[in-house]
């Protein structure tokens, strides 16, 4: 899970957590607007009602393979009675739902999906539903604008990176005779040359800072994304790089045997 996000509708801050790739909206923070003392009490009140637990038990057989229908089915007919308590806790662990997340500690509280959360929203009023979407589309605006940015900043690292090597090319390696067919083949093999050694460079001096201080991602990461490699495929990269070069450091480092062994083993734990 990644860390929290924040939108501030109508003077209530609202979190907003990505789990995977889905978006969970905190129904704790949406029952502040509502009763700031007693935003437990609002959750389950909401989750006593009949409606809510067949859009709860519909939203899970939609999106979840391993959604308990039995159980939703003994809670549906349960649901609206005096005696029925339900509370997110119950609904998840009886269900084995995935459209509410409860989360302890400090930045915790009752997360539902965006779907679920809008119609918590609603029940809580239809006016602050409304300013809700608008300041969560607004979020995923500005987030799509992000994304671009880097895009076109990577396109833009990788255009000037082109031109330094097609021009280094142009000059010291193309004989002039050949046709504008073959220097296009030239182009191509001499910038994935020039590349690959590059990188190999690059590689070669972040191992050497990773070995004796640590912090190589510094140089090889920046590098990387010069050639317009995606920002995931950049950081798995340099995460895979820096293991084995850990790996080979502490190996060395056992092998000569200028540390204690037997001491070291208390430091692990």
């Amino acid at each position: 899970m990644a860390k929290n996000t924040k939108i501030e509708v109508k003077g209530t801050e609202i979190a907003i957590l990505k789990n995977n790739t889905d978006d969970y909206i905190s129904l704790t923070d949406i029952a502040r607007y509502k009763d700031p003392e007693h935003t437990d009490t609002i959750i389950q009140n909401w989750m006593r009602n009949r409606n809510t637990i067949e859009l709860l038990g519909f939203w899970e057989s939609i999106y979840n393979s391993n959604f308990k229908a039995l159980e939703f089915e003994g809670f549906r007919k349960q649901a609206g009675l005096n005696s029925f308590v339900m509370t997110p806790k119950r609904w998840i662990e009886s269900t084995n739902a995935i459209g509410i997340i409860s989360k302890s500690g400090r930045y915790g509280g009752t997360f539902a999906h965006k779907d679920i959360a809008f119609e918590f929203a609603s029940w809580i009023s239809i006016e602050f539903k409304l300013y809700v979407i608008k300041e969560f589309q607004r979020l995923k605006a500005d987030e799509n604008d992000r994304l671009k940015l880097e895009w076109n900043l990577q396109r833009t690292l990788a255009k000037v990176n082109y031109r330094i090597h097609t021009d280094a090319i142009k000059e010291n390696l193309i004989p002039k005779q050949l046709s504008k067919t073959q220097i296009q083949f030239i182009y191509a093999d001499e910038a994935d040359m020039l590349n690959v050694a590059l990188l190999c460079l690059i590689g070669f001096a972040a191992a050497a800072v990773d070995a004796i201080a640590g912090g190589g991602g510094l140089i090889s990461v920046p590098a990387i994304m010069t050639a317009a490699v995606p920002p995931t495929f950049v950081l798995g990269s340099n995460k895979v790089s820096s293991s084995f070069g850990a790996v080979t450091s502490a190996y060395t480092f056992i092998r000569s045997r200028k540390g204690n062994i037997p001491l070291m083993k208390f430091t692990v734990q």
